[in-house]
C-alpha cells in the first residue's frame, strides 16, 4: 500500500480498523465503504442474525388460534369485568358493545373463526378503527382476541428486525455499543421464513459514531427503492449491489480477471 490515491487511503483506513491476526479473512465481511459528509463508513456483514422473541410469538397465536373452542358463558363475563377499563373512545366502545350482542347471539361454545365470522357478518371487521382498537384491548387484556397486532406493532414487535428496515445498537464489553442495521420483508410474512435476517454492522473508519443517525435514514432510502425486484429491499444501498453485480458479469466474459484475481 505505497499508493496515495483516495482509494487505497480508504482500503488503508478498513485493514486497520477490522484486521488482525484472528481475523485473517475479515476482508471477505466487507460490504462496501461509503462517504457522508466527507467521513467514511464502513458496512461490514458479520454473522449475526435476528432472532424474533419465540415466547411473545407463542402468547399472541395462542390468543388467535381460529380453532380455539370458547365458552360463551365464559367469555361473556370476561367481556362484562373488562368493560369498566374501556375510556371514553366512542369507537371502542361501540364496537366492544356490538361484539358482546354477538356473542350473545353465539352457541354455548364455538371457535374463534365463528366468532370471526359472526363478527363481520355484523360489519365488525379487522380494517374498521372501532374493531382495530377492541381487538388491540382484548390482545392486551382479554384471553382471546379476532386479530392480533404481531406484525403491525412496530418498532416493539416480537418480529422487529424481520420486516422493514430499522437501526439497532448491540454492546460490546470491549467497544462500547456498535450500530448495526437489518433489512427485513417489504410485504407481510409467511408462516415460514425461508432466511435468516443478518446484521450488518455500520463501523465509521473516520469521524464519530454519532453520525450514523444521520447517514441512516438516507441509506435506508437508497434500499428500498421501487425499481428492485417488484419493491423488494436491497440489503446495502441499490448502487452497491449492481455494481457488485456488473463486475461479477464482467467476471464472466473476462476470464482474465478472475485469473487476475486468484494470482493475486
Amino acid at each position: 500500500m505505497e499508493q496515495d490515491d483516495e482509494f487505497t487511503r480508504v482500503c488503508q483506513l478498513v485493514f486497520f480498523s477490522i484486521f488482525s491476526a484472528k481475523k485473517q479473512f475479515a476482508w471477505d465481511s466487507v460490504e462496501c465503504v461509503v462517504e457522508f459528509e466527507g467521513n467514511q463508513v464502513l458496512i461490514q456483514q458479520l454473522n449475526r442474525t435476528v432472532m424474533p422473541d419465540g415466547d411473545r410469538i407463542r402468547k399472541q397465536l395462542s390468543l388467535n388460534n381460529p380453532k380455539r373452542i370458547l365458552s360463551r358463558e365464559k367469555i361473556l363475563n370476561e367481556l362484562n369485568k373488562l368493560r369498566s377499563l374501556i375510556s371514553d373512545n366512542e369507537q371502542l366502545a361501540a364496537a366492544y358493545k356490538i361484539l358482546q350482542q354477538v356473542i350473545v347471539g353465539m352457541p354455548v361454545s364455538f371457535t374463534l373463526k365463528e366468532l370471526d365470522t359472526a363478527a363481520r357478518a355484523q360489519d365488525l371487521t379487522p380494517r374498521k378503527n372501532g374493531m382495530k382498537q377492541v381487538n388491540r384491548f382484548l390482545e392486551a387484556n382479554a384471553s382471546f382476541t379476532l386479530k392480533t397486532t404481531l406484525q403491525r406493532e412496530m418498532p416493539n414487535s416480537p418480529l422487529t428486525g424481520m420486516k422493514w428496515i430499522g437501526l439497532t445498537r448491540i454492546e460490546d464489553s470491549n467497544l462500547g455499543f456498535n450500530a448495526f442495521y437489518f433489512v427485513g420483508s417489504s410485504r407481510s410474512l409467511q408462516t415460514r421464513i425461508p432466511r435468516a435476517v443478518t446484521l450488518r454492522r455500520l463501523l465509521p473508519l473516520t469521524g464519530d459514531d454519532e453520525m450514523i443517525d444521520n447517514l441512516f435514514p438516507k441509506l435506508a432510502a437508497m434500499m428500498s427503492v421501487e425499481f428492485v425486484r417488484s419493491g423488494q429491499y436491497t440489503v446495502v444501498p441499490y448502487p452497491v449491489k449492481y455494481l457488485r453485480e456488473f463486475w461479477l458479469s464482467e467476471q464472466r466474459k473476462y476470464p482474465e480477471y478472475r485469473r487476475s484475481k486468484n494470482r493475486q
